[in-house]
């Protein structure tokens, strides 16, 4: 028995030894078939993708205003995100070709392959589909982003919804709807919402009359149901983008305001725009340490002399006025 057992047990040892090398060796070829067959597939899917979105461009390129193009019909999402980074860059001649443009596009039936794709279960994939719909800047999809917006849960998600919204606003009062949506959550950022705002502003003197516009972000500033972080914010992207026209809107509703944020936010925005009021003249001699240094830093465009006002600032028991100082 112990000489069956020492010839048995070494054999069969032996022999898992053997099956254990090939089938690591099987499964080792396996991998590299696989690995080879998935990056054929992507390489691909990569190719077709390029292709699709240089033809897009093609056609976007031959657009006018006088002559409708043909758009081929857009059936699955990856043919509508190829259509939306075709368009991210595209530059338009002029107001009546991006109106034949868009209404080209939203004539492949892109819109309802959107709509639904936005009511994916993946966060990750909504906030996809946000990004395209942003690249796309349509109207008509509008209504629905901050219809979803209302319910989305996913900050990030949200916060992305409002952005595409900031591209797709058709006519000047959507951003007052827009800036009553994003009071809704105060987890968003002053930057993201100063960002969204820039991207309206940007987005509304394209497509409509200066004057026009003009008119509706001083109705956003008048109105006091916004919260401070968003009035701040617009203030901010009004100034950034230099409206000269709102500098007297933005002091005035600095001088209504009790709050620092509004003022210091309001003496950014004259900086910025390369104008004084004497609003920042009037806050040098604030006890308000925080309005102090924001005047420092915004009173460069004054007409006048402020060297005096400065050098009695060098006295300040703050190192924090004498350094901006």
């Amino acid at each position: 028995m112990e000489t069956i057992d020492g010839l048995v047990f070494p054999a069969l040892t032996l022999w898992v030894m053997h099956a254990s090398i090939y089938f690591f060796l099987i499964s080792l070829l396996a991998l590299f078939v696989g690995l080879g067959w998935h990056k054929h597939r992507v390489l691909r899917q990569m190719s077709k993708r390029t292709a699709l979105i240089a033809h897009n461009k093609d056609i976007f390129a031959s657009v006018h205003s006088d002559a409708a193009p043909t758009m081929p019909r857009i059936e699955t999402f990856e043919q509508a995100l190829c259509m939306a980074e075709a368009l991210r860059d595209h530059d338009f001649k002029d107001a009546n070709s991006r109106l034949a443009l868009q209404q080209a596009i939203a004539e492949t039936g892109i819109r309802p392959v959107l709509l639904q794709a936005i009511r994916a279960k993946e966060w990750g994939r909504r906030y996809q589909r946000m990004s395209a719909i942003h690249d796309l800047r349509m109207p008509v999809f509008f209504d629905s982003l901050l219809e979803h917006a209302e319910s989305e849960e996913n900050l990030r998600v949200y916060g992305n919804c409002l952005y595409a919204c900031s591209s797709s606003l058709g006519k000047p009062e959507d951003i007052q709807r827009l800036s009553i949506a994003m009071d809704a959550k105060a987890e968003l950022s002053a930057s993201f919402a100063e960002g969204v705002f820039r991207t309206s502003i940007r987005a509304l003197l394209k497509v409509h009359s200066t004057e026009r516009v003009h008119a509706v972000l001083a109705d956003c500033l008048e109105r006091k149901e916004t919260s401070l972080g968003n009035l701040s914010a617009l203030i901010l992207s009004i100034g950034k983008e230099r409206i000269d026209a709102l500098a007297s809107t933005i002091v005035a509703c600095a001088r209504k305001s009790e709050d620092t944020i509004i003022k210091v936010s309001a003496m950014r925005a004259l900086h910025a725009m390369g104008l004084c009021d004497d609003l920042i003249i009037e806050g040098l001699s604030s006890g308000n340490t925080i309005v102090q240094i924001a005047a420092i830093r915004s009173c460069e465009y004054y007409a006048g002399r402020v060297e005096s006002n400065l050098a009695g600032l060098l006295n300040s028991p703050s190192f924090d006025v004498r350094y901006a100082t």
